[in-house]
């Protein structure tokens, strides 16, 4: 995921928040966390979390959140959970490319789980030269 897009979005989630809520505090502070999950990823993890179970969120709210979170995970390098919110995200949206990618990229990051899926799908799936 670009810088950009994660700074497009934060600004948008924000807007939404605020427009769809007419309670900030905590909500907000929830909120401002989440949106730095990429440069605090526990704290991130924990607002995002927060922001999931609210039942406050639309649906492309949630879309979102599980993405920041996802990213979140990457960072701390725990893949696995990093493909889960990417996966709940695609779900929510199957035509989401950026979550496709970025759950692509945890994948060839990931753990020695993720790496045991590719080598079996490598051996069964590509064609012998």
């Amino acid at each position: 995921m670009s810088a950009r897009f994660i700074q497009l979005f934060a600004v948008a989630l924000v807007v939404a928040v605020l427009a769809a809520n007419a309670q900030a505090g905590e909500f907000e502070d929830q909120a401002e966390h989440c949106l730095s999950s990429s440069t605090n990823p526990d704290l991130g993890i924990e607002a995002c979390s927060w922001l999931l179970n609210s039942g406050r969120l639309a649906e492309k709210e949630i879309l979102f959140v599980y993405k920041l979170r996802g990213v979140a995970h990457a960072v701390k390098g725990d893949f696995d959970l990093a493909i889960r919110d990417l996966g709940q995200a695609i779900a929510l949206d199957p035509g989401d490319a950026e979550a496709y990618n970025a759950r692509g990229a945890f994948y060839r990051k990931g753990t020695s789980k993720n790496a045991f899926a590719r080598s079996r799908w490598h051996c069964c799936c590509t064609p012998a030269s």
